[in-house]
């Protein structure tokens, strides 16, 4: 008897996840080595070469808390993967808004005019940041790419609006990602969070996982999108219990 596409998507997904867990343990020794190496290099420069060193010692320390927070993404990929337990902390989802264009590594968000308008106000909220930022910069990867084709305009090919609010029951934070790409056409949209499903020829699991991660922590995610205009995802997480 024929395997039925559910039992083949399943059996491609269990693939997938011995293969992101494989790379991430790769990636994740290569990055001891940066990180140990970034470390060596500060050092030789403190004690070798301290005038060298004065020039560039202010960033030492925000190197090492990017990279810190770079093996945070790094093991949290891994636990997605094994289905570890993830360990939950109380988060000001603010922060990890601001930060996370320093995460995206896309290198066309140097034509992008990013636009914050973060909320540093409301309570915190509780969940492991290594996902949410992993469903930030894919979010932002995604808007990057509905700009890329637009014209310049003083430089810029479009505005990345990035937004955090407290929703008007004050029960859930609101994050706000959104863009003046191409859109997103109804028949489309409907499917975007549909594991595998792409029109980019990607591997079709970004929007998927990133739905999961959401769910993972009681949120919700959302896309509103008009072709031509542009496209905004809201996503809303609970506000932890005191």
């Amino acid at each position: 008897m024929a395997p039925k596409k559910g039992d083949f998507d399943k059996a491609r997904y269990n693939t997938l996840l011995a293969l992101t867990s494989e790379s991430g343990h790769t990636l994740g020794t290569w990055f001891v080595h940066l990180f140990n190496h970034t470390r060596f290099v500060f050092a030789e420069l403190r004690e070798k070469y301290p005038e060298a060193y004065a020039s560039i010692s202010e960033y030492e320390v925000p190197i090492e808390q990017l990279l810190n927070k770079v093996k945070e993404m790094l093991i949290a990929i891994c636990n997605i993967a094994s289905n570890r337990a993830q360990t939950k902390e109380k988060i000001n989802i603010s922060r990890l808004v601001l930060q996370s264009p320093h995460f995206a590594l896309s290198v066309g968000l140097r034509q992008i005019k990013v636009r914050k308008e973060l909320d540093f106000t409301f309570p915190e909220i509780e969940g492991v940041w290594g996902m949410l930022m992993l469903v930030m910069t894919n979010l932002i990867h995604n808007a990057v790419e509905a700009m890329a084709n637009n014209e310049l305009v003083d430089g810029k090919r479009g505005e990345l609006l990035l937004k955090t609010q407290l929703a008007e029951d004050r029960n859930y934070a609101e994050v706000i990602v959104s863009d003046t790409g191409t859109g997103i056409p109804s028949k489309i949209r409907k499917k975007i969070f549909d594991l595998f499903f792409s029109t980019k020829g990607s591997s079709g699991i970004g929007l998927a996982s990133a739905k999961q991660i959401v769910k993972l922590h009681k949120g919700t995610i959302s896309c509103r999108s008009e072709v031509g205009k542009g496209t905004t995802f809201t996503i809303r997480l609970p506000i932890a219990k005191l």
